[in-house]
């Protein structure tokens, strides 16, 4: 068992001392060793251990290798001894000899025959935990590497094998890897034991560790929660421990806008005597000042840590780089811009190996490796910002030009990043922080458009928002190409998949369960596989040719898309919403155009008004025709030159505008006359995952299968109401017109659609649908709920379409509530379930944003199926279906965009069937057979004449 106390945190546990000079070594002798080594290992272990205990044991270890040295033989005690010195200088912060220590004791039992794997589990974690402490952050990895390696194997015969899961959660954790971190924490918990001083110790650093974690997460609450259940041992803590957890403490608070409990905490806190947590709570300090205003004091916070880090003669790390960044925080606040610059520059210095560049016009780039990529990440977005207020103060434009360069490295280090973790959630969190970095790219990007004229800028501008948007969807979609095209591990890909597939399982076993102590088994469960999931992800990152195709960086080739996606009738609007400024990019088959919009209180406030009717409607509330115009004099007239001659319109939206159909605005408040009338309208994720979707469309082989489903069709409607869910009395009439295999009620499973969903070209589901905003893996699509069956048999999870290969299918229809509604991520748009049908394959969907009027959506449904089956392309089936309803004089009073605007279509138009032949036989028939009469009858007129 190796030392409780030295637990890997946030930095070192432990006191900084030098070496008692009272450690001598005797004359060795052979039959002492044993003994030495005995004695040595208990005062190691003594749970009240002092310096002065430390150097004993020291003394003891040493005269144990003395003995064992003279003999010339390696033994694992040996290498035991050389590990307890190791542990004994990193708690005394001697990092160097530590590590020297450690990797002794690897190389003895690594040179040691017959040694088991086992035995070098804990040099391996201990050896990761020093260079995750000196910031030698792939190291540390390699070596937790290999440590997990061997507990994949051993892990019920491990002691301390939780301080291995501790020592990941807190790597994941640097690496901003929040979810990820969580689960190494919980697992860690599990597997601790549950008795004795180093189980309150354990505990109460792994619930420390939690709390962080929430906190990064913005769960402030519970953050704060986690921190009082660690205080709870407060009495049984060293001071260190304490110091750690108040400091953790009053920065939550201090995120959470609680100044003064911040500073009572973060003053408790100052008690601590080791250097990492006098740095990092002195920087927390600089920032509670700085948020009172208060810069002198926050100043002299931030210099106090560089003093520290100078003093202790510790280098280049996060830290003393946060303290530079608080210093040009002061400095940019105080329009002290110059001076902020330089600050930024020192602290890009310190996140950065190999780069000592003080001239402020230079970033490190890609030729220099990143201490940690997002503190790099975050001081070239602040420095950015810096310049771009130095081209207000002077108006000189190479100070916006190297704003824009400071914003294309930190996207850059911000996109690898974002490659390297693992799972949907982490992803999505990460490019929610990062949308203000892409808008001041693009704002910046369009202030040297303005000023220059150049239109490489504007086509600049149009590649951050590209980059910016669908991002994550787009690399997991990526990762599936890349795992199918045969070039990387097929055994791993396998392995991979039937993780992937186990943990839905356990996630459904959840959803069925109401035994607390089951879901609690369910969840550890789930832990571990994610874990395990972990494992294999990291093995496939060591395939060189899968991490060559991942992290490639694709370029956007405008011409490319002019010349394959847009004819001559075609219009493609993609929009990037900002905080206050709306950007517009009007891309024609020649020409790209960008415009700068405001985003006023009047535009938010209409939009707000017909967000409320559309989403929250009651029958008999009356829709503003002036609410379409307001809308369309925002969103439409900035680009009103681009629309002559136009036919189609391709809309790739932003932000809030996912929400809405653009084809109920309107040039004017005339009664039922919107863009619809006009334009044929379809939206697309991005521009890159349309012309992915145009590629795979091309190249498909053709087929026109269609499978058709409506679980609550109406006659058996007792089971249906007994689970809460209405009948859709229409969805009969709707799916009946679709043809091919048709599927109602009690036939409508869950488990036939899994079964043969994948042989089939389209999918229509006329069904209820369920939008989770809180956990979007919790939405579902509802089947027919048969009686005595769970709730998991009739509904499709989100996290169960991930798993599902739909690459054949050419269109999905969603005809139900709130399909492609959702919780919306600032550039990725809403996780919705129509995002799912994308990420499990089918690019190509019709959808509906809120809750649709069952006979509306039917009579729009069927007639589009009669459209797409006469040739017409998908948004231009859907545009004349709509047309039709709006037409259909029973409509009359239900014409108002809640009944008809709801359907979308998402992806590439192109044609599902060729023209109907049948139809051009029928009309050429009729053709011939009117002339033939027409000859007939003038031939008989001749006749006649000529009698």
């Amino acid at each position: 068992m190796f030392n409780s106390k030295v637990l890997v945190s946030t930095a070192l546990v432990g006191f900084f001392s030098s070496l008692s000079a009272k450690s001598q070594v005797l004359e060795p002798s052979s039959s002492n060793a044993e003994v030495y080594f005995e004695k040595g290992e208990a005062l190691f272990n003594l749970d009240d251990a002092t310096e002065d205990t430390y150097d004993l044991a020291l003394e003891y270890y040493q005269r144990t290798i003395n003995l064992l040295n003279n003999q010339d033989t390696l033994t694992t005690t040996l290498a035991q001894c050389y590990q307890r010195i190791g542990s004994i200088y990193l708690d005394r912060d001697a990092l160097e000899d530590a590590l020297e220590m450690y990797h002794l004791s690897r190389s003895i039992k690594t040179a040691t025959i017959g040694i088991k794997d086992s035995l070098l589990y804990s040099d391996y974690v201990l050896i990761g935990n020093v260079y995750y402490y000196t910031d030698q952050y792939d190291s540390a990895e390699y070596y937790y590497g290999l440590a997990e390696n061997v507990a994949s194997i051993y892990e019920d015969n491990l002691a301390d094998i939780e301080r291995l899961y501790n020592s990941l959660g807190v790597f994941n954790f640097t690496l901003g890897n929040y979810q990820k971190a969580t689960t190494y924490y919980d697992k860690a918990l599990s597997v601790m034991p549950e008795e004795g001083y180093d189980y309150v110790i354990a505990k109460v650093i792994f619930t420390y560790h939690i709390a962080l974690a929430r906190h990064r997460l913005n769960q402030h609450d519970e953050a704060i929660k986690r921190y009082y259940d660690a205080l709870e041992f407060e009495e049984q803590l060293p001071q260190v421990y304490r110091a750690l957890i108040h400091s953790g403490l009053g920065n939550t608070y201090l995120a959470s806008g609680h100044y003064d409990s911040a500073l009572l905490h973060l003053n408790q806190a100052q008690r601590a005597e080791l250097p990492f947590l006098r740095m990092s709570n002195s920087n927390r300090l600089g920032n509670l000042f700085m948020k009172k205003d208060q810069l002198g004091i926050a100043t002299e916070y931030y210099e106090q840590t560089i003093q520290i880090n100078n003093n202790e003669k510790r280098g280049k790390n996060t830290h003393v780089a946060t303290a530079y960044q608080g210093l040009g925080d002061v400095a940019l606040t105080g329009n002290a811009i110059q001076k902020a610059l330089r600050y930024y520059q020192l602290s890009l210095i310190n996140t950065t190996y190999g780069f000592n560049e003080t001239d402020i016009a230079r970033n490190p780039n890609n030729k220099y490796q990143a201490i940690l990529p997002l503190k790099q990440f975050k001081v070239l977005h602040r420095k950015g910002n810096a310049f771009v207020k130095y081209y207000e103060q002077n108006q000189d434009t190479t100070n916006l030009q190297h704003a824009l360069n400071c914003f294309q490295e930190a996207i850059r280090v911000a996109r690898y990043t974002q490659k390297t973790y693992d799972n949907e959630e982490a992803k999505l969190f990460f490019v929610n922080q990062v949308h203000s970095l892409y808008e001041d790219a693009i704002r910046t990007t369009y202030q040297l458009y303005q000023l220059s004229g150049d239109d490489s800028y504007a086509e600049l501008a149009l590649q951050f928002s590209e980059r910016s948007k669908a991002s994550v969807l787009t690399e997991i979609l990526r990762e599936v190409d890349i795992k199918a095209s045969g070039e990387v591990n097929d055994s791993l890909v396998s392995e991979e998949r039937l993780l992937k597939q186990q943990i839905t399982a356990n996630r459904l076993k959840l959803v069925e369960s109401s035994d607390s102590a089951q879901n609690e088994e369910f969840r550890k469960k789930i832990n571990d596989l994610e874990i395990a999931l972990a494992r294999v992800v990291k093995q496939l990152q060591q395939d060189e040719k899968y991490y060559q195709l991942k992290y490639q960086e694709d370029t956007l080739d405008l011409s490319v898309w002019q010349s394959q996606l847009l004819s001559e009738d075609d219009l493609l609007l993609e929009y990037f919403m900002g905080e206050e400024q709306l950007y517009v990019f009007a891309i024609e088959q020649n020409s790209l155009a960008m415009h700068q919009v405001a985003l006023d209180t009047a535009f938010r406030t209409t939009w707000k008004k017909v967000q409320d009717h559309l989403f929250a409607y009651d029958y008999g509330d009356t829709y503003q025709p002036q609410w379409s115009v307001q809308l369309y004099r925002k969103l439409i007239e900035p680009i009103a030159g681009s629309l002559t001659q136009k036919k189609r319109l391709i809309v790739i939206p932003a932000g809030e505008l996912s929400y809405l159909p653009f084809e109920m605005l309107t040039e004017s408040p005339q009664e039922d006359k919107f863009l619809l009338h006009d334009y044929t309208i379809s939206y697309a994720f991005s521009g890159t995952l349309l012309y992915n979707a145009h590629l795979r469309e091309t190249t498909q082989a053709s087929k026109q299968e269609v499978l058709a489903m409506a679980p609550f069709a109406g006659r058996n409607v007792r089971s249906v109401r007994d689970n809460s869910l209405s009948p859709l009395y229409f969805s009969r009439q709707e799916v009946a017109s679709v043809g091919g295999s048709l599927y109602l009620e009690e036939e409508a499973t869950k488990q036939l659609f899994l079964k043969i969903a994948g042989s089939y070209n389209i999918l229509h589901l006329a069904t209820h649908a369920s939008v989770n905003d809180e956990n979007p893996l919790q939405s579902f699509i509802a089947f027919y709920p048969q009686e005595g069956q769970s709730i998991a048999s009739h509904r499709l999870f989100t996290h169960e379409l991930y798993n599902l290969r739909l690459d054949s299918v050419n269109l999905v229809v969603l005809s139900s509530c709130d399909a492609g509604n959702g919780r919306l991520v600032k550039g990725e748009g809403i996780i919705s379930l129509a995002r799912a049908f994308a990420y499990a394959g089918c690019p190509n969907i019709i959808t509906t944003l809120w809750k649709a009027d069952d006979k509306a959506a039917a009579d729009i449904a069927s007639k589009m199926h009669q459209y797409l089956k006469n040739g017409y392309a998908k948004d231009e089936a859907l545009r004349q279906a709509k047309l039709d309803y709006l037409r259909d004089p029973e409509t009359k009073e239900l014409r108002t965009p809640y009944y008809w605007a709801n359907f979308v279509f998402i992806g590439d138009p192109t044609p599902i069937y060729e023209s109907s032949p049948g139809v051009w036989w029928i009309i050429s028939g009729v053709i011939i057979l009117l002339l033939a009469g027409s000859l007939i009858i003038i031939v008989k007129r001749q006749q006649r004449s000529n009698r």
